[in-house]
């Protein structure tokens, strides 16, 4: 199972430091907010499916992937895939 944890957090790791400061001042929308958004306009889905889809958002997509869409990179890909 894929680590948590989405970049490395070491002192002096300018990348991790970079990404945390984009993924802060950007004012795009973040992936679970999409995601609960599109959840929300399903049409003939139960209410049960409906409390499923927004179970595995709360659970699962936003402690690995609660970024920002424009700072989304490859490593988020594989950490999607592997929920």
């Amino acid at each position: 199972m894929a680590s948590i944890e989405r970049r490395p957090r070491k002192n002096g790791d300018t990348e991790a430091a970079a990404w945390a400061l984009a993924s802060r001042s950007s004012s795009a929308p973040r992936l679970p907010e999409i995601a609960h958004a599109y959840v929300g306009r399903l049409v003939d889905v139960t209410p049960f499916t409906i409390g499923f889809y927004r179970t595995v958002i709360e659970h699962r997509i936003r402690p690995r992937l609660d970024v920002p869409i424009d700072t989304a990179n490859e490593d988020d890909d594989s950490s999607l895939a592997s929920i």
